[in-house]
C-alpha cells in the first residue's frame, strides 16, 4: 500500500494542501481532480508519467514534470502516431478512431477574394524547427506540384506563398514548441474532397512535418449562418506599442497601467474590424498582476485574452474550450523625463539556525555615480506578504519601498517601490545552493544558483577566496554574478548593460578591488569574513571621467578550514 502524503508547506487558496502518493501505481486522473494551485482540498498531485483527461474535451494529456516549490504538474499533450497520409478508405469512412468527422480538414471559403484557407485547428506541429508551412495541391510530391497557399499582411499586401506558423494556445500548459497553421489564403478553385499536402519545414527550409488533409468547402454554411463572424486575428492598439515589434509594449517608469490607454482589435474575414477597450471584459491582459514598473529594463511576459461572441469563430489562437483567442506580448519599462531611475538589490544574510536569515539592500542609479547601502531605510508594503527568515523552498514574493530623500538628502521625497522573489533553498550553513533571488517577473535562470565563495582562514589579518564557484569561463562567471542581478540599462543608448572591467569585495567598510581577469585567481583579503555570511561583490567599469558603478552581487562564504 502506499504511502499518503499532505504536501507540507504548499496550500491552494483555500488554505487546505493537495494529497500527494508519490509511490502509487501509475494511473490516470481527471483535469478536475489534481492540484492547480487554486483549490487544495479534495485535489492530488498526480506523479511524473501518470495520464489526465478533461472529462470536458476529452483531451489527454502526461505529467512531464513536478514543480518542486508549488506541487504543480507540466502537462503535454498525448499524440497518436500518424503518418499525415490518407488511404482511399479514409476519404471516404474518415482517419482515426471516431466518428467521419474526425478526418482533419482544410476548410475553403470562396465566398470571399482571395478565399480564405484555415487548417483544422486539431493539426498541431510539435518540435522548435518548425518556422513556417506551404500547402500544396495533391499527395504527389514529386516536384511538380502546384503551391497553392498564400499569405497577405493586414492590408491586403502578398507576403509570399510561406505561412508563419504561430504557437498553439493550449489550457493550462505552458506551450513553448507546438504550433499551429494560422488562417492563409489561395486563388485555387477545389472541391470538397479533394486531396492537399501541408509541408512544415525549418528555418533552412529542411521538411520536418508532412499531412495530408482534405478540402471542405464552407460557403455554404456561411450561407445558412450568415451572422457568423469569422476571426482572422486580434491585436493590440495603444501610444506605448513599440514601432518596431507590435508585440512589444513599452511601459514608461510609474505611469499608472490605465494610463497605458490598451484597446483590443478584432479583425474579421470580411474585412471588418472592432476597437474595444482591454478593460476585463471582452478584453483581458494577463501578466500584469503583481508588477510594479519602477525599473529600468525589466521585461516581462503577458497575454492578451479575447472572449468570443457566440455568432463568432475562429480557427487558430483558440482556447481548447472554445471560447476564447490567445495572443502572446512582451512588455519593457522605460525611463521617463523626471523620474528617478534606480534599483534595489537585495541578498540573504545568514544569522544563525534560530533566526534564519535577513536582507541585506543595496541601492543603485542609472547614473551611474554612487553605490548606497539602504538596508535600514527599505520597508515591507503593507500589501505584500511577510518576509519569514526560516520559511525554507517556498518562494516569498515581496513588495518592496524606499524614499530617497531618506537615502540622500539631494534626492526630493520620492518613494521607489519595487518587487522582488526570495527563496531560501536550505540554511546558511549547508554546501548548497543556500538561496536564489529572481529580480523580474518569469525570470529564468534565477540568481544565485550555485554561487558561493570558497575561503581559507590564515590569521586575523588575512584570507584567501576563491570567486569562481564552478565556472569554466570568464564569460560564465559573469553570467551568473553578474548579468543574472540584472544591472540597470539605459534602454535610450544600450541594447544591454556595459560589461565590468573590475570588481570589488565589500570587507567590513571597505571596497577591495580587483581586475575582472581574476575573477577565478586567488584573492587576498586582509581581514577575515564569517563563514556562512555573505559576501557582497560590487561589478564596475572604470572610464575617464570616473567608475561606472553597475550592480552588486551576493554570495555565500564557504570557509574550508
Amino acid at each position: 500500500m502506499s504511502q499518503i502524503l499532505s504536501v507540507s508547506g504548499v496550500t491552494g487558496l483555500d488554505g487546505v494542501s493537495p494529497v500527494y502518493e508519490p509511490d502509487a501505481r501509475w494511473t490516470t486522473w481527471s483535469l478536475k481532480e489534481i492540484y492547480t494551485g487554486v483549490a487544495g482540498a479534495k485535489r492530488f498531485v498526480p506523479k511524473v508519467h501518470d495520464y489526465v483527461v478533461d472529462p470536458d474535451t476529452d483531451v489527454w494529456r502526461k505529467v512531464l514534470s513536478i514543480d518542486p516549490t508549488t506541487m504543480i504538474a507540466r502537462l503535454g499533450l498525448i499524440e497518436r502516431v500518424d503518418s499525415g497520409e490518407f488511404t482511399e478508405a479514409d476519404k471516404l469512412l474518415g482517419k482515426g478512431p471516431g466518428s467521419p468527422s474526425d478526418t482533419y480538414r482544410v476548410y475553403l471559403d470562396k465566398s470571399v477574394m482571395p478565399h480564405t484557407l484555415a487548417v483544422d485547428a486539431r493539426v498541431l506541429i510539435p518540435g522548435s524547427d518548425p518556422v513556417k508551412a506551404r500547402i500544396f495541391k495533391g499527395s504527389d510530391l514529386a516536384g511538380t506540384q502546384e503551391v497553392i497557399s498564400a499569405f497577405y499582411d493586414q492590408s491586403g499586401t502578398l507576403l509570399g506563398q510561406d505561412i508563419p506558423l504561430e504557437l498553439a494556445a493550449l489550457h493550462q500548459i505552458d506551450n513553448r514548441t507546438v504550433k499551429t497553421v494560422p488562417v492563409c489564403y489561395t486563388t485555387a478553385d477545389l472541391p470538397n474532397g479533394e486531396v492537399v499536402t501541408l509541408i512544415a519545414t525549418s528555418d533552412a527550409g529542411h521538411v520536418v512535418y508532412k499531412r495530408q488533409l482534405m478540402v471542405e468547402n464552407t460557403e455554404f454554411i456561411r450561407s445558412t449562418s450568415i451572422g457568423t463572424k469569422y476571426i482572422t486575428g486580434v491585436k493590440l492598439e495603444s501610444p506605448f506599442l513599440s514601432k518596431s515589434d507590435p508585440n512589444l509594449v513599452q511601459y514608461p517608469i510609474n505611469v499608472p497601467l490605465s494610463g497605458l490607454n490598451l484597446m483590443g482589435v478584432v479583425s474579421y474575414s470580411d474585412g471588418t474590424s472592432l476597437r474595444m477597450p482591454v478593460d476585463g471584459t471582452k478584453f483581458t491582459m494577463f501578466g500584469w498582476e503583481g508588477y510594479v514598473a519602477t525599473v529600468v529594463g525589466q521585461k516581462f511576459p503577458l497575454q492578451l485574452r479575447y472572449n468570443m461572441s457566440a455568432d463568432e469563430q475562429a480557427y487558430t489562437g483558440v482556447t481548447v474550450d472554445g471560447k476564447a483567442i490567445m495572443k502572446a506580448f512582451k512588455a519593457t519599462t522605460l525611463k521617463a523625463e523626471g523620474a528617478y531611475t534606480v534599483k534595489l538589490f537585495g541578498y540573504p544574510v545568514w544569522i544563525d539556525a534560530a533566526n534564519g536569515y535577513r536582507i541585506e539592500w543595496f541601492l543603485y542609479n542609472l547614473d551611474r555615480n554612487v553605490v548606497y547601502r539602504v538596508t535600514p531605510w527599505v520597508n515591507i508594503n503593507s500589501n505584500s506578504a511577510v518576509f519569514d527568515p526560516t520559511a525554507y523552498g517556498i518562494r516569498q514574493h515581496l513588495v518592496v519601498s524606499v524614499n530617497l530623500n531618506d537615502v540622500n538628502g539631494s534626492y526630493k521625497s520620492y518613494n521607489h517601490i519595487q518587487t522582488i522573489d526570495f527563496v531560501l533553498a536550505a540554511p546558511g550553513t549547508a554546501r548548497e545552493t543556500n538561496w536564489t533571488v529572481t529580480f523580474d517577473p518569469n525570470q529564468n535562470p534565477v540568481f544565485g544558483e550555485g554561487n558561493h565563495a570558497k575561503t581559507t582562514f590564515v590569521n586575523a589579518n588575512l584570507m584567501t577566496v576563491r570567486l569562481d564557484a564552478g565556472a569554466t569561463t570568464k564569460e560564465q562567471w559573469l553570467e551568473r554574478l553578474y548579468s543574472r542581478s540584472r544591472p540597470l540599462v539605459d534602454s535610450d543608448r544600450e541594447l544591454v548593460a556595459p560589461t565590468p572591467d573590475f570588481f570589488s569585495i565589500t570587507v567590513g567598510s571597505r571596497d577591495i578591488e580587483f581586475p575582472i581577469s581574476q575573477w577565478n585567481a586567488e584573492l587576498m583579503l586582509d581581514q577575515a569574513l564569517p563563514n556562512n555570511s555573505t559576501m557582497f561583490v560590487k561589478f564596475f567599469r572604470r572610464t575617464a571621467d570616473g567608475d561606472l558603478h553597475l550592480a552588486v552581487a551576493g554570495v555565500p562564504v564557504y570557509q574550508q578550514n
